[in-house]
């Protein structure tokens, strides 16, 4: 069995709670107090790296990283359909996120094959290019020399799709990960074969262990365009959450009133709606949705403190 490095926050006692974020305190942060549902105090910075013209990187790069002098802990990203939507799609979490110290390195490509497969192997070049590159390069791209990225402390965090991915790649050993997050992950993909793969064999625990936190929204089984929804209930949430060692430390905290993808920025959230795309909070309003994505960024900063 793999066991994988542990959180500083694996300590707290949200294990197996359901949480409702609908409508959480008002809160003011300063520099005394920790309030992670509140945008932190750090000033932050923004930087895309393309593909395109960036010498020997497969996947498009977006960093949202504090601008405080210091080694700062890392979230790594994988986002929905694997990877392929672009990391503007989840700037206001991600940027919440950075405000509290992290930094976070989004990894998509609208071009990446259907095959999940195809997908993992390209992800692990792009996580060893990371690994090799990404302080130097973000220094060329204006980041100050004392701000770097402590890349010995990386949080896994993943959304629907992208989840199969990461459990994938945890699978086969989790070199600096300290820890897991998954929100509302769904499995099974293309195998390149014309068939599907699938990361979970319900009824067998995965063979490495380490911090989960799994975050599933209520409305995530809500059929949508097409007949289907986009976080089956026997393919998602639920599924990886048994599958998790039960050794390690494990959490499942249900934003019962949500959907599948109502934290995404607003624009792309109101696609969702305008496309009945995937199951959707009907009656929340843009206050209730912005306090829903700082609630999912503030669960993750403290998971990663």
């Amino acid at each position: 069995m793999l066991v994988c490095g542990t959180l500083a926050s694996t300590n707290n006692n949200n294990n197996g709670i359901s949480h409702n974020p609908q409508h959480p305190p008002p809160q003011q942060q300063t520099t005394d107090t920790f309030l992670p549902y509140e945008r932190g105090p750090h000033n932050t910075t923004h930087v895309f790296l393309s593909k395109a013209t960036t010498l020997g990187l497969e996947e498009n790069i977006d960093v949202y990283l504090p601008t405080q002098p210091g080694a700062h802990k890392v979230a790594y990203f994988i986002d929905s359909f694997g990877g392929i939507l672009p990391g503007a799609s989840y700037s206001v979490m991600t940027e919440h996120m950075a405000s509290h110290g992290l930094a976070v390195v989004v990894f998509w490509s609208l071009t990446l094959p259907l095959s999940n497969l195809e997908k993992l192997e390209i992800l692990k070049r792009v996580f060893d290019w990371t690994d090799l590159n990404i302080n130097r390069v973000l220094h060329n791209h204006g980041v100050s020399e004392d701000v770097t990225l402590d890349l010995q402390n990386i949080l896994m965090v993943c959304h629907s799709a992208g989840c199969q991915l990461v459990v994938d790649y945890m699978k086969e050993g989790c070199r600096e990960v300290k820890g897991q997050a998954l929100l509302s992950p769904v499995d099974g993909g293309l195998d390149g074969d014309g068939g599907v793969a699938f990361a979970i064999t319900p009824g067998t625990t995965l063979n490495y262990a380490t911090p989960s936190l799994v975050m599933p929204c209520g409305l995530d089984d809500v059929t949508s365009v097409g007949g289907f929804p986009c976080g089956p209930e026997h393919l998602s949430n639920a599924r990886f959450y048994e599958a998790l060692n039960p050794t390690s430390p494990r959490w499942g905290i249900n934003a019962t009133e949500f959907g599948h993808g109502d934290f995404l920025d607003p624009a792309f959230q109101h696609a969702i709606e305008a496309g009945n795309v995937c199951g959707w909070n009907h009656e929340a309003t843009e206050e209730e949705l912005d306090a829903y994505r700082r609630y999912i960024a503030g669960q993750l900063v403290t998971f990663h403190t």
